[in-house]
């Protein structure tokens, strides 16, 4: 018992010390060192019955696992073609994982190809040079975001990781901007247009230039009339 819940005095005493002491204690007057053990061993108990109870009082949560790219696969293709049959809870609870990896499944993709990592990189490089060249933004953090702004609904990375690496006034600035793709399209396009008034600086300038590059984007592919 030499660790850091003994008191000092205690930690000096040696075995053998202690075993002379019980002896002698149990025809006279009680050891204050070893009441002190006592003491200590009974508040060890407590906590081991405690940690013990709190496990049997915790619910029992989907097993932990990893899914084959198989059944990533299928979770795609069910949310894609059955959305409203195949739900996010159903979806965790068929596979037996939590519905948070279900949601960091539908939002992981495969590698793209060459050519469409290209556009993706190049859009976001449009965005930043907009907001710098065009708008005149210095504030790094707005750039950062710029550059970032469709990370999490392309990728399964997390707000929490983009905080880790960027700060928090990058991961404020695309989570406001990132939209839930676990919602439908036009309700999506709803809460663009509710939370728009009350976006701050920084999320204002990410959307406008993300729009901005969409429009110059689309008049570019479509193609000529020829009459």
């Amino acid at each position: 018992m030499a660790g850091p819940l003994l008191p000092r005095a205690l930690r000096a005493a040696g075995p053998s010390r202690l075993l002379a002491r019980g002896a002698a204690g149990r025809a006279g007057p009680a050891d204050p060192a070893l009441q002190e053990v006592e003491r200590v061993l009974q508040q060890q108990r407590k906590a081991v019955r405690l940690r013990r109870l709190r496990r049997e009082l915790e619910p029992a949560g989907p097993p932990q696992r990893s899914l084959s790219w198989q059944a990533m696969e299928q979770i795609r293709y069910l949310r894609q073609a059955f959305p409203e049959e195949w739900p996010v809870a159903r979806l965790a609870q068929g596979f037996g994982v939590s519905p948070d990896v279900i949601q960091r499944v539908l939002r992981s993709k495969f590698s793209p190809p060459l050519e469409r990592r290209m556009k993706q990189d190049a859009k976001v490089l449009g965005v930043a040079r907009i907001l710098s060249r065009e708008a005149g933004v210095t504030d790094i953090a707005v750039l950062q975001a710029a550059l970032l702004h469709d990370t999490v609904e392309d990728t399964d990375t997390t707000f929490s990781e983009i905080e880790e690496q960027f700060g928090g006034e990058v991961r404020r600035i695309v989570e406001e901007v990132t939209d839930d793709k676990m919602l439908p399209k036009m309700e999506r396009k709803r809460l663009q247009i509710e939370r728009a008034a009350h976006s701050s600086r920084g999320a204002r300038l990410v959307k406008l230039a993300d729009k901005l590059y969409n429009l110059r984007d689309l008049n570019r592919s479509t193609p000529c009339r020829v009459w």
